[in-house]
C-alpha cells in the first residue's frame, strides 16, 4: 500500500499534465482551453500564496524556497474540482460518477 501511495505523488504532474493535454487535444471546443487557464492562474495563486505564508521547507528538502502551500496539492485539488464538476457531462450514469468522485477524491487526498 505504501508503494502505491509513494507512486500517486510521483505521477500527480504527469496525470494532470495528460488530462489537461488530452482535453485540448481531442476537443474543439473552448471550454478545455478556459480550465487549462484557470489551471495556470491557479498555479500562479499558490505561488502568491507560498510568498504570503511564507512557510519555510523542511530542513532536509533539496528544493529551495517555501514549502506550503504545495503546488502538487493545489494542482490535483483543481483538477479534481474540475473532473467532479464536468462529470455530469461526460458520465451520465449516476452509479458511474459516484464512482468516478470516489476516485478522484481517494487519488487527491492520497496526493495531499
Amino acid at each position: 500500500m505504501k508503494l502505491i501511495l509513494d507512486n500517486i505523488g510521483v505521477t500527480a504532474k504527469y496525470v494532470v499534465s495528460g488530462i489537461a493535454a488530452a482535453s485540448l487535444l481531442l476537443n474543439q471546443s473552448p471550454v478545455p482551453l478556459y480550465y487549462t487557464v484557470c489551471a495556470l492562474l491557479n498555479s500562479l495563486f499558490g505561488k502568491i500564496m507560498k510568498r504570503i505564508i511564507k512557510d519555510p521547507r523542511p530542513a532536509k528538502s533539496p528544493k529551495p524556497g517555501y514549502g506550503m502551500p504545495s503546488s502538487h496539492t493545489t494542482a490535483i485539488s483543481y483538477f479534481s474540482f474540475v473532473v467532479l464538476y464536468t462529470a455530469p457531462y461526460f458520465v451520465p450514469q449516476p452509479a458511474l460518477r459516484l464512482l468516478l468522485a470516489v476516485v478522484v477524491v481517494a487519488y487527491g487526498i492520497s496526493a495531499w
